[in-house]
């Protein structure tokens, strides 16, 4: 079953869970489970970014010196899934899996493919609550 994030899912619990190349991933779900409104720490966040070395490419105003443009905004990441655009899954599918899909105007092997092994479930799972869920500016 892939993921349905509704508007309802959005206010309350996730209530589906996602799949991976057919593979569940109950652990996107447990950690989200409750509220999606709830965002993660942003001191683990910062260093969680830190240690990827995500602010050379990505910016986002909620991280100090996230300003690199090579690849896409967080906070275009955070709109497209405010807006239904993409899910949960699309966004660790883009973290673990880079060149699984990529994005229009972005060459492949341009995001490097190891944070699935620097990362853990549980971080990984704070990286896409954080993309889901953080503030930016309209």
């Amino acid at each position: 079953m892939p993921f349905d994030i509704t508007a309802a899912n959005r206010e309350g619990p996730v209530v589906q869970v996602g799949h991976l190349e057919g593979k569940p991933r109950d652990g996107v779900v447990a950690m989200l489970s409750g509220s999606l409104l709830k965002p993660p720490d942003l001191a683990v966040i910062e260093q969680l970014v830190d240690r990827g070395g995500c602010k050379a490419c990505h910016t986002t105003p909620n991280l100090k010196n996230a300003n690199g443009t090579l690849g896409p905004s967080w906070c275009e990441v955070t709109e497209e899934f405010k807006t239904g655009k993409i899910d949960l899954a699309f966004i660790y599918q883009s973290i673990v899996n880079p060149n699984a899909m990529i994005a229009e105007g972005y060459p492949s092997n341009l995001m490097p493919a190891n944070f699935g092994r620097l990362y853990n479930e549980k971080e990984l799972q704070a990286l896409v609550a954080f993309l889901a869920t953080q503030e930016c500016p309209k």
